[in-house]
């Protein structure tokens, strides 16, 4: 009887550690570390007030363009870095988790700038300064070919994943996340400080990727991710304008899986 009594006991044991070890292991740490590609962006915008234009040498010198005529250039940047940390649970064939992630870019260059309509590239830069009386002695051109800045991103997301399990170690997945992001845009082309400044929009995500498990707790990851925000409002220095810039980018990345 008491050794029927210690068998059961036993037994209850076993299994309470078996699910205890199988509970423990839906939660999960993840990091990872990639290559952060940035789409170019379209910045379009206005001017906030009326603008004077002198000091140019050219046709355009007393020309006045008034409130809300359009004003915009289009920036190409250098491939960034991103990183990011994730806490998570495992639902069997669905996985849900909270990401904090940061990416960042510095500016190739910045082209096709345009006012009102007319290209001004090849314009004196003087174009550029409200009350600056006479040229420059550069273009608009090449002082904004010289790709000096950055562009800069903090995501906090939701993000949800459909695992493909299989009788390998490979698990493919793929996910989707929702939630914001903080961006810092800094345009300074040829080190004259355009514009400066930040804010918080709508982040979204698209993500596929592999699972390799080195045991039941650790894995290797590797993901390719489409990350965007809503348009960032800036406030352009140099001159009263204000922007949208776009901010969008691929992300090729690895990383680390913890179940615990």
């Amino acid at each position: 009887m008491i050794y029927r009594r210690s068998l059961g006991i036993g037994a209850l044991v076993a299994v309470a550690g078996f699910a205890t070890s199988a509970a423990a292991q839906d939660y999960y740490v993840s990091g990872t570390f990639g290559v952060n590609s940035q789409e170019n962006s379209d910045n379009s915008g206005e001017f906030t007030r009326p603008f004077f234009i002198t000091g140019t040498g050219t046709a355009l010198d007393g020309a006045s363009l008034p409130e809300g005529t359009e004003v915009g250039w289009e920036t190409d940047f250098d491939d960034g870095y991103t990183f990011g940390a994730a806490v998570g649970k495992d639902y069997g064939m669905f996985r849900l988790e909270a990401e904090l992630a940061y990416a960042k870019n510095d500016v190739e260059a910045h082209r096709m700038v345009e006012a009102a309509g007319m290209n001004i590239m090849p314009v004196d830069a003087a174009v550029l300064i409200q009350g600056q009386t006479s040229p420059l002695g550069a273009s608009v051109g090449q002082i904004v070919a010289d790709g000096q800045g950055d562009i800069s991103t903090t995501y906090i997301l939701a993000n949800a994943y459909l695992d493909f399990e299989n009788n390998t170690r490979l698990t493919p997945y793929v996910g989707a996340g929702l939630g914001t992001a903080f961006v810092d845009v800094d345009y300074s082309p040829s080190g004259v400080a355009i514009a400066s400044d930040s804010g918080n929009v709508f982040a979204y995500q698209f993500i596929g990727g592999l699972d390799f498990a080195l045991n039941d707790t650790s894995s290797l990851l590797t993901n390719v991710r489409y990350r965007g925000t809503g348009d960032v409002d800036v406030e352009v220095d140099l001159f009263p304008a204000e922007l949208q810039v776009q901010n969008s980018s691929y992300v090729l990345e690895a990383g680390y899986r913890y179940k615990f």
